[in-house]
């Protein structure tokens, strides 16, 4: 009887026990409660009584963005050579339209390092981040304010992006319609094409950036900058520029620079400074002044002429050579080839060739025994030209076939068509096929109606062109002093990962809330807690019972959450996800 007596007061001091270190873990959490409220309310109390900031002209950045107001405004101007600004009213759907297109421009850009910005007026919402725009090599800040007073100051009349620059007219607003909606071409063509004078200079820093402008004509003004009159004729030529705008892209280049490929490529000689050419990038033609001189008149009339489809296209061409027809082959260039290789009293057979191409010099031996073979004939000249630094427009006849002096011969007797096979080579093959002999009465039919269909031309103009790749473009010929754009990394002298902050499956759940993973709603949600009494508390229960403590005390374990199972729940799906059994 002592001993269950003595058991009894030892399982009912355990309880108790347990009881009151729950009821203070409880207590413990209220008072945390209760002192986060109250520092939480002293922090309120003393920032109210902060006095608010007054503005100034110090420049403040949010996310990578610059808060612009009437104070600093100014300042900004001054300090950035460059400022894209758009002024936005905070109720417009158009402008909040434009925002996450605008706002991560600035993020992209500091992440360049480019000196681009984006800035915000202190009292607007708050700019988002960027998701669209993507501007490549350029030196612009960005801004947005929505201040009335920046409004009246430079005259906005409504939604606008304005770029503020240092050169040229000061600046370029774009004034969108309202049922224009704004994109990300709209915005990037505006810089691009915008932000750069009116006549820019070429070099390989800003190369790129006339690359990816969005003009399809590019005019190349070609001067000598230790020439004071070549200058001066520069700076006359910016009206020009300006009323293409938009249109025409105008380019200065300066011979005593280090872009003697670029004049290659024109076919721009030292004795032609100062000139101009303008070159359509979409098909790569090229067009020049028409007077030797150049002159403003001279500039505007091929600009007027190339927008009008006037204009004939510029072929880049070596000088005449004295003896250009004193051999038996006839040398051709661009300039003397529209008169001679389609002069329609001569039957011209010419070979376009490259000094570097191995085919050409192997060709070149038989081709001059053509010449010498067809020297007393009047009415055949043959002839070749250097398709590298020559070019010509276009050509009637392309010659396929052997390269051998007999069949070059049949090709030029037989009126600038190579010969059929003879009737007794068709002969053989039938013979040889006398399975097929159908199959080829049907062949030989569709090749006799094919040759008759081909009449032969009363004069040709034929070439032999060798295995050469295309010729380079614009674009290519000058891009070879195009800087390589690199981009320095290192590695990390630690790589450290984060673990998992929650159990990955709710079986790993314990007496506490976790995040989990619901296999129901497929959410990663914090698990709801229930404590449900389970076999522990059932058991202690009919212990209490059993040692004839009935007064309450048997009621105590079902109290006690330490000997209760824990459910865990998902918030979303109510769904249970796990029991935790003691």
């Amino acid at each position: 009887m002592k001993t269950c007596t003595l058991l009894s007061i030892t399982l009912l001091g355990l309880l108790l026990w347990t009881s009151s270190i729950q009821a203070n873990d409880a207590d413990a959490d209220k008072q945390d409660e209760t002192e986060g409220k109250v520092e939480d309310e002293e922090e309120d109390k003393e920032e109210d009584k902060e006095p608010k900031k007054e503005k100034t002209t110090d420049i403040e950045e949010e996310k990578d963005v610059m808060v612009l107001h009437v104070n600093n405004f100014a300042r900004a101007l001054e300090e950035n050579q460059y400022l894209l600004v758009e002024f936005y009213a905070p109720w417009c759907g158009h402008c909040k339209q434009l925002e996450p297109i605008y706002a991560e421009a600035a993020g992209k850009l500091k992440e360049e390092g480019s000196a681009i910005r984006l800035a915000k007026d202190a009292e607007s919402e708050e700019a988002k981040v960027f998701k669209e725009v993507y501007l490549l090599n350029t030196d612009q800040e960005f801004a947005i304010s929505s201040s009335p007073e920046v409004f009246q100051k430079y005259d906005i009349k409504g939604n606008a992006l304005v770029l503020f620059k240092k050169f040229d007219e000061g600046r370029a607003d774009f004034v969108w319609p309202e049922d224009m909606k704004l994109s990300k071409e709209n915005i990037t063509s505006f810089i691009t094409n915008n932000s750069m004078e009116l006549i820019v200079p070429f070099h390989p820093e800003n190369a790129e950036k006339i690359f990816t402008s969005n003009y399809v004509l590019h005019c190349l003004l070609f001067f000598n900058s230790s020439v004071d009159g070549q200058v001066s004729l520069l700076e006359d030529s910016r009206p020009i520029a300006n009323q293409f705008k938009g249109k025409i892209l105008f380019i200065s280049i300066d011979v005593n620079s280090t872009l003697s490929h670029v004049m290659n490529y024109f076919g721009v000689s030292e004795s032609d400074i100062p000139t101009a050419r303008l070159i359509n990038m979409e098909n790569q033609k090229k067009f020049s002044i028409n007077s030797d001189k150049l002159t403003l008149e001279s500039i505007l009339k091929m600009c007027e002429e190339v927008l009008g489809g006037t204009a004939k296209p510029y072929f880049k061409s070596e000088e005449i050579p004295e003896d250009w027809n004193k051999g038996p082959v006839t040398v051709l260039v661009g300039k003397n080839f529209e008169s001679v290789a389609l002069d329609p009293t001569k039957n011209v057979f010419v070979e376009f060739y490259a000094p570097w191409c191995g085919h050409c010099k192997e060709l070149a031996p038989t081709w001059e025994k053509l010449g010498e073979k067809y020297a007393d004939r009047d009415d055949i000249i043959i002839a070749k030209m250097d398709a590298i630094a020559n070019e010509v427009d276009s050509l009637a006849v392309d010659y396929k076939g052997n390269r051998d002096l007999e069949t070059l011969s049949k090709f030029l007797d037989n009126g600038g068509v190579l010969p059929e096979k003879s009737g007794d080579d068709d002969d053989d093959d039938d013979d040889d096929d006398d399975d097929n002999d159908d199959d080829d009465d049907n062949d030989d039919d569709d090749d006799d109606n094919q040759a008759t269909n081909i009449p032969p031309p009363p004069s040709y103009n034929a070439c032999i062109t060798p295995s050469l790749p295309p010729p380079p473009t614009y674009r290519e010929a000058v891009g070879v002093t195009l800087p390589v754009r690199t981009t320095q990394t290192r590695p990390a002298s630690v790589v450290t990962t984060q673990p998992r902050p929650v159990p990955i499956s709710p079986a790993y759940l314990t007496e506490l809330s976790g995040v989990v993973s619901c296999p129901f709603c497929q959410q990663v949600v914090s698990s709801k807690v229930k404590y449900v009494p389970g076999r522990t508390a059932w058991g202690m229960c009919v212990i209490l019972v059993m040692l004839g403590l009935f007064c309450g005390f048997c009621l105590i374990p079902f109290m006690v959450r330490s000997l209760h199972d824990v459910h865990h729940y998902c918030p979303q799906c109510k769904r249970l996800l796990h029991v935790h059994k003691r």
